[in-house]
């Protein structure tokens, strides 16, 4: 029997478990630490260390020396030991399916059989986690036969060697998470049922996400050689990917295909530019993460980290608020 995602990286059933996430990227590695205090989540640590060009390149360890170095001097630094770590979005193939409600108790691998069909990989070649949209009983009005489901799909090869690096680091992944669920975690509700289109900026790529009641639908990677790419580039690609939402028919299965906001997130978040020439070319409303929705109002309590800081950070507190 082959072994799905869930079955390499089990989430093991400890009493308390520390809320730290760890989300790499192509140029650095960052650190969100999350405890409790009076009933509430709070920010206790974050840290970050930096990556040179062509350590990771487009999702793929190229120095996996480097990498160990990074994760070891965060581990010393925070006494990193059991975390929740992101794997790169560009290496991931994310699709949706149905699969019949009587095949409930042998889902993975009515799951697995559906990969070749999605995925230019075998069931050999890959591993994969998936999330239920719902169960044939969530509405007794109009019962369906199928479950929804999200899946979402990796080289083995690259999670291995994701696995490889927090091992020699002397750190256990408990689980492992695509980056665009770890952003969405932090900044959208469970409860929210609305669409909301993601936008994540980083140093060298563009992560631009659909989100329906907290699960990401649909994913698309730009990547950035130069500020120019992010001027010339950018609004179109955002553009085609609310216009494949809107008109695909992966959209009929929500209730309203309308996307209510843009969410924008990463480096250069803030700029108010940025901001008002993706309303302006896009008609939707759009807003800056707030990386503390999920753990905080601000209003209670201020985190210790400025809010440009916590726009590159969402990754991050999003891994340490996984399930």
């Amino acid at each position: 029997m082959k072994l799905s995602f869930f079955d390499i990286f089990p989430t093991p059933k400890f009493i308390a478990i520390p809320r730290q996430g760890i989300d790499i990227s192509d140029t650095a590695v960052r650190f969100v630490e999350l405890g409790v205090s009076g009933g509430q989540k709070e920010l206790r640590r974050y840290a970050a260390w930096p990556l040179s060009p062509g350590v990771i390149e487009d999702g793929l360890i190229s120095q996996p020396d480097q990498v160990v170095k990074a994760l070891n001097e965060l581990r010393v630094r925070h006494d990193l030991r059991l975390v929740r770590a992101s794997l790169p979005e560009e290496r991931a193939y994310l699709f949706k399916t149905e699969v019949p409600v009587a095949a409930l108790s042998d889902l993975k691998t009515n799951i697995e059989f559906k990969i070749e069909e999605n995925v230019p990989l075998s069931p050999s070649e890959a591993l994969f986690g998936f999330k239920v949209l719902s169960d044939g009983k969530h509405n007794q009005k109009t019962p369906t036969d199928h479950l929804d489901v999200v899946v979402a799909v990796l080289p083995r090869t690259v999670i291995e060697s994701y696995l490889a690096v927090f091992h020699q680091a002397q750190i256990q992944p408990i689980s492992f998470h695509i980056e665009s669920q770890a952003i969405t975690n932090a900044v959208i509700t469970e409860a929210d049922p609305n669409n909301y289109l993601l936008v994540h900026v980083g140093r060298t790529r563009v992560g631009i996400y659909v989100v329906n009641e907290q699960v990401v639908h649909f994913a698309s990677t730009l990547a950035l050689r130069s500020v120019a790419d992010l001027a010339r580039n950018l609004v179109p690609e955002v553009i085609k990917v609310k216009n494949y939402w809107l008109s695909h028919q992966e959209s009929k299965s929500t209730k309203d295909p309308k996307i209510s906001d843009l969410i924008i997130s990463g480096v250069g978040a803030s700029d108010d530019g940025l901001k008002q020439l993706l309303g302006q070319e896009t008609g939707l409303s759009v807003r800056m993460a707030d990386a503390w929705r999920n753990v905080a109002s601000v209003e209670e309590k201020i985190p210790e980290m400025s809010f440009a800081e916590s726009l590159e950070y969402v990754g991050a507190v999003g891994l340490a608020l996984a399930d």
